[in-house]
């Protein structure tokens, strides 16, 4: 596939390698959009576990208020 050929088979290898090349950002992208959803849940359940400590504490200044 990787072979020579003149033009048409350096055109053949640029398509390849730009495909590759599209391909790896591709991969990137979404690599990066899964760790960022990781994240932006990780930090969600260390939000919502410190809230479920107040609580407590919460409520009995509402109640007071």
């Amino acid at each position: 596939m990787l072979e020579g050929g003149g033009e048409k088979g350096g055109l053949h290898l640029l398509k390849y390698l730009a495909s590759l090349a599209l391909q790896g950002l591709i991969s990137q992208y979404e690599h990066e959009q899964a760790r960022d959803a990781y994240y932006e849940k990780w930090i969600l359940s260390v939000h919502l576990e410190l809230l479920q400590q107040y609580k407590p504490y919460i409520d009995v200044k509402l109640k007071v208020c």
